[in-house]
């Protein structure tokens, strides 16, 4: 399953049911980032180091039983031209 192409709701309820975790949602953004960024450019900074990590810190949490925020632990980016 091509976990980048589902939907926030989607992934947090797989998160919480425990079928996927935080790196595997990030290793699946990366690896679309990687394949596409090349002739796109639309990134001009990726924190791919900073991100595992706290994915890792989330799941945790999430495997200690803490509850998470809504969107915790989902990806986003950011427009830098606002």
């Amino acid at each position: 399953m091509k976990l980048n192409y589902l939907s926030a709701h989607k992934l947090k309820k797989m998160l919480k049911s425990k079928e996927i975790s935080c790196r595997d949602i990030a290793r699946s953004i990366f690896s679309r980032i990687e394949d596409i960024d090349e002739d796109i450019n639309a990134y001009i900074r990726v924190e791919k180091e900073s991100a595992l990590k706290a994915a890792d810190k989330i799941d945790g949490k999430i495997s200690a039983g803490e509850n998470i925020d809504d969107f915790t632990g989902i990806p986003i980016g950011i427009k830098d031209n606002i």
